[in-house]
């Protein structure tokens, strides 16, 4: 009998395994144009919910590069601070934002991407152009952010 368990439990953690390589090569495969989706749908609820998102770095951290967030840190840390939102390039948000993202123009070269976004509310609306990086290991990260 404890042959039995020891063969079972040994099956377990190759199952295991198997299933935390695959969920984290999906990490890898998930696209710019879905990094984006996926962070301002997170960026503006918590604005919404009146959360300070870089109080979440590791969140940051899982969207946006290590150079870009550095950037923000070092003029938010400036005398004379930041004029709008880093993410947003506006002074305000509309509730709205997270659930209507249209990205366009999306274009990858080698380990860059470039995409418009709109982000559309009921109030008002924003027009970005995002620059992302490819990582090592695959993860896209959005390393700059303008106004259109």
């Amino acid at each position: 009998m404890s042959a039995r368990f020891c063969s079972l439990a040994l099956r377990l953690l190759v199952l295991f395994a198997l299933l935390g390589s695959a969920a984290s090569g999906r990490a890898a495969e998930v696209g710019p144009e879905q990094v984006i989706r996926d962070f301002y749908r997170w960026y503006v609820d918590a604005l919404v919910v009146d959360r300070d998102p870089f109080e979440a770095r590791a969140d940051l951290q899982r969207y946006a590069s290590e150079r870009f967030l550095k950037e923000i840190d070092a003029q938010r840390a400036s005398p004379d601070g930041l004029d709008a939102d880093p993410f947003l390039s506006a002074q305000d948000f509309d509730k709205e934002w997270a659930k209507n993202v249209v990205v366009s123009e999306l274009a990858i070269k080698e380990k860059r991407a470039t995409a418009k976004v709109e982000l559309k509310g009921t109030e008002m609306s924003t027009q970005l152009k995002l620059s992302l990086t490819q990582e090592e290991g695959g993860a896209w990260k959005i390393d700059s952010v303008e106004p259109k």
